[in-house]
């Protein structure tokens, strides 16, 4: 299955690193310099929709616990014999292969084109704190991150083997989605905002 992400604002998925002296954390990007999520974040942003939606009672009695059957044990478990696998294989998100592939193509016809492009999927949002007695922005709080445009991005959902559910693990996403409003970083600012909807794979 194929899991369409769309981005409705701004989003980050930090790469851990930072450029120059004005950016503190950058787009994680893949390898043709394309923003992307990666599977495992959005496997974790799925595993807590779906934790929270159990906790609520939404999924009623379906033989076990969601989380832990389609995405394993959680990771804070300590003792490796306590580990369970999970049922579902996430690739990360990235931008549909027919733009991907355009843009591979671009790169070897018109670089400097294929450049431009890139660098339009990319803002730089900075942001400082304010002193409160005299509203004068607070030394050394200046901070420069790098985000995505809203754009959709495509991920490959895999069950690995039968679910021991009694609802179909499509079903039990679908449940807790509305649970998952945004992703990747700032998400309390308001950034990342998604909305998601399946699509068969042939």
């Amino acid at each position: 299955m194929r899991l369409i992400l769309c981005l409705e604002h701004y989003w980050h998925a930090g790469s851990g690193a930072g450029r120059g002296g004005h950016l503190d954390a950058v787009v994680r990007r893949d390898n043709l310099g394309l923003p992307l999520l990666p599977g495992r974040s959005l496997k974790g942003l799925l595993r807590d929709a779906v934790q929270r939606a159990n906790d609520f009672g939404w999924f009623g009695d379906v033989g076990g616990d969601p989380a832990t059957v389609l995405f394993g044990t959680p990771p804070q478990t300590l003792s490796v014999d306590e580990t369970q696998p999970g049922l579902l294989r996430f690739s990360d998100a990235t931008l549909p292969d027919d733009f991907r592939a355009a843009m591979a193509h671009l790169r070897v016809t018109d670089e400097a084109r294929c450049t431009a492009l890139v660098n339009g999927l990319f803002r730089e949002m900075f942001s400082t704190a304010m002193e409160e007695d005299s509203g004068v922005a607070r030394k050394h709080s200046l901070r420069g991150i790098e985000v995505a445009v809203p754009c959709q991005l495509h991920a490959t959902v895999e069950a690995l083997g039968a679910s021991s559910l009694a609802m179909p693990w499509q079903q039990i996403i679908d449940v807790a989605r509305p649970l998952m409003r945004a992703v990747g970083a700032q998400r309390h600012r308001g950034y990342g905002r998604v909305a998601m909807a399946w699509e068969q794979v042939a």
